[in-house]
């Protein structure tokens, strides 16, 4: 329902929003066979921390001026804070089992070439308001006693097994 009424914000995009609504159908209704409690709640994370992406996008006129105006407007937009909203979520810290489970939810076409294009733009920007969605939804989750995904932006640094090695043969 949400993105039927995105849809009728932005008429240019209409039909990618009306199938977003199926999408994001298929994954809800995917949730209950995973059978891993993180990869459930990184999938219900995820799918909210799109929604309040938008809607923090709408809440301030000039990211919302900025979205329209950007290349595939704001759908585009959309699909390009993706792997903001993926790492903000952890998608990093995942199981790939159940990364997997999510992968097979995801409806082909949205591998489109524009939509792969856009992700692969979207790799090289920090989204603001996905970080700042994501974080929202984390802490609404923790208040209901949910379950919560990692942040990917405040995960520690990792340190490589040779970086490791170096580090105790010189200290």
């Amino acid at each position: 329902m949400f993105y039927s009424i995105v849809a009728e914000l932005d008429p240019t995009n209409t039909v990618a929003w009306f199938e977003m609504v199926s999408v994001q159908a298929d994954f809800a209704a995917g949730e209950p066979g995973y059978d891993d409690e993180a990869t459930r709640t990184y999938s219900e994370s995820m799918r909210l921390t799109l929604h309040f992406s938008l809607i923090l996008t709408f809440e301030n006129a000039s990211m919302l001026r900025a979205a329209q105006a950007s290349s595939g407007g704001l759908y585009g937009y959309f699909v390009r804070l993706h792997p903001t909203a993926f790492k903000a979520n952890g998608a990093c810290t995942m199981d790939p089992r159940g990364m997997a489970g999510v992968m097979f939810n995801t409806r082909s076409s949205m591998m489109s070439a524009q939509n792969i294009g856009w992700i692969m733009k979207g790799l090289a920007e920090r989204n603001n308001a996905a970080i700042r969605a994501a974080t929202h939804v984390r802490s609404l989750r923790k208040s209901k006693n949910l379950p919560v995904t990692l942040d990917g932006y405040r995960e520690p640094r990792r340190v490589a097994p040779l970086e490791r090695m170096i580090s105790l043969r010189q200290g």
